[in-house]
C-alpha cells in the first residue's frame, strides 16, 4: 500500500493521514462530486442544448478532466497529468460502455 500511495502522495504514504481532514468531510465531498460528475452527461439534455449528443460528449470530457485535475489538490502530481489521465481513462470507459450498449440494444 505504501508503494501505491508513494507515487500519488509523493512520499512513502506515511503522511497520508495529514491529508485527510475528517471522515465525514470526505464522505460528503465524495458524494457531492459523484452526483455532479454523474449528472454531467445529462446537463445538455436538461438544458435543451442542441446538438445533444456531441455537446453531451464535450461536457462529459470536461467533467472527466476537471475531476482528474482536482486530484492535484491531494496529490503531488501535476494538475495537467492528473486531468489528462482521468480524461483518457474516463473517455475510454465511456466509449466501451456506449459500444456495448449499442451492441446489446436489440437483445433487451
Amino acid at each position: 500500500m505504501e508503494t501505491l500511495l508513494g507515487d500519488d502522495v509523493g512520499s512513502s504514504g506515511r503522511y497520508l493521514p495529514e491529508l485527510i481532514y475528517g471522515a465525514n468531510d470526505g464522505i460528503v465531498t465524495t458524494f457531492a462530486a459523484f452526483i455532479v460528475a454523474g449528472w454531467a452527461p445529462l446537463f445538455p439534455s436538461v438544458l435543451g442544448v442542441e446538438p445533444l449528443f456531441p455537446v453531451s460528449i464535450a461536457v462529459t470530457a470536461a467533467a472527466f478532466f476537471a475531476v482528474g485535475a482536482s486530484r492535484s489538490l491531494v496529490t503531488n502530481r501535476s494538475w495537467l497529468a492528473n486531468g489528462v489521465e482521468m480524461f483518457v481513462v474516463g473517455m475510454a470507459a465511456a466509449t466501451v460502455a456506449y459500444a456495448v450498449g449499442n451492441l446489446l440494444a436489440g437483445v433487451a
